[in-house]
């Protein structure tokens, strides 16, 4: 969802004709509220001259936990 969100924008500036300057408070929901759910707060500035610029954040959910165990190192031997 989120790495579609630039070219949903994009898109939208297209055919909705929107004036150029800074938009927000777009909001974006995915997920089931009884397992997850995820809501992605867009901001977007259009200019006529410049590039696009999107900004998506949110608050993000922890879906996992792990650990990496790295073996202890041993010292190199001078040559």
């Amino acid at each position: 969802m989120g790495a579609a969100t630039p070219a949903f924008v994009a898109s939208l500036c297209e055919t909705r004709g929107l004036a150029d300057g800074t938009h927000t408070f777009f909001l974006l929901e995915r997920g089931r509220k009884a397992l997850w759910q995820s809501i992605l707060q867009v901001e977007f500035v259009k200019k006529a001259t410049a590039t696009l610029t999107v900004r998506v954040g949110g608050d993000a959910a922890s879906v996992a936990q792990g650990s990496i165990l790295a073996p202890a190192a041993t010292p190199l031997k001078a040559a």
